[in-house]
């Protein structure tokens, strides 16, 4: 059984990061909004820094984030970026050293940065296809030569983990972990990693925002699962958390460095930094809302139109 409990030492080690997604494309489930204005930004990295976060993750597939990023940041002030290399499949025939290495000093000029906290394979089958190697390989040049501190990967599935893990020295891990898609915990990849001393991060915490949502104002698709979410707010109820409060207290009670939030603004992410230093939260039973079922915890398997 996992459970949460008051004040734990898990929770205190582990650190909150912005995801950036937002800043360069319409992002999630719940988003209304669409992109975050400029302005928005400025002033939710203003209030990410008077707050002591300093990891914000980016790539270069997300839309404008790299450019937005680098007109609002002061580099001065102690930012750690982590970003992503660009896909393979979208360079076809090219050498993956050619594409890794153009792709990150593009992703620099972008920040206008001279060196990042990280660069993760943004698909783990570039790290472990035909040219895994070279990727590595350009990727551990980047390292070696200072332009990078970290290097690794952002991993969906376990299986992937294993691989990496069985095949290179990486740094650095990104990896999807909320209460519904627990299957990382389950399987012993999170353990693992940190028992070889990988940096974990944890994103889609809110599972896209779903988590956050109103069991009756979910999409039909939705239907098999509204019985789960309904047991899961009764649960926080009774523990006296609000939804984003007890995804945030699994999150960082599963031993990750650092736990990801994407915000559309600074009262979002004021709620966020609030919720995630939430004190009391009663012990909870998480791992029985966890589903197994990739068509509800993968939002890319989601069909909603």
């Amino acid at each position: 059984m996992l459970v949460v409990a008051q004040d734990s030492e898990t929770r205190s080690a582990t650190r909150l990061g912005l995801g950036t997604v937002q800043f360069g494309m319409d992002y999630g489930i719940a988003n209304a909004g669409g992109r975050t204005s400029r302005d928005e930004v400025r002033a939710i990295i203003a209030m990410a820094e008077r707050n002591g976060i300093r990891l914000l993750d980016t790539a270069a597939a997300y839309g404008e984030s790299e450019t937005v990023l680098g007109d609002c940041l002061e580099p001065r002030a102690g930012w750690c970026v982590v970003t992503k290399t660009p896909p393979l499949k979208a360079h076809p025939g090219a050498d993956a050293r050619d594409v890794v290495r153009s792709g990150f000093m593009r992703s620099l000029e972008r920040l206008r940065m001279p060196s990042l906290y990280g660069l993760l394979a943004h698909h783990a089958a570039d790290l472990l296809g035909a040219q895994g190697e070279e990727t590595y390989a350009e990727m551990s040049r980047l390292k070696d030569e200072g332009r990078v501190e970290r290097i690794g990967l952002s991993a969906y599935r376990g299986e992937d983990i294993d691989a990496a893990l069985s095949r290179f020295d990486i740094d650095l891990v990104q990896v999807p972990v909320n209460v519904l898609d627990q299957r990382l915990l389950s399987g012993g990849q999170i353990e693992r990693l940190k028992r070889r001393g990988v940096e974990v991060h944890v994103r889609s915490v809110f599972l896209q925002g779903l988590l956050l949502l109103a069991p009756a104002a979910l999409p039909s698709y939705f239907a098999p699962i509204r019985r789960d979410l309904e047991e899961w707010r009764g649960a926080l109820q009774d523990a006296g958390l609000s939804p984003a409060q007890g995804a945030l207290a699994f999150a960082s009670s599963i031993g990750a460095d650092v736990v990801l939030v994407g915000v559309d603004g600074p009262e979002h992410l004021a709620t966020n930094i609030h919720d995630f230093a939430c004190g009391s939260f009663g012990a909870i039973d998480f791992s029985r809302f966890a589903l197994d079922d990739e068509k509800f915890v993968n939002p890319s398997c989601w069909q909603l139109h």
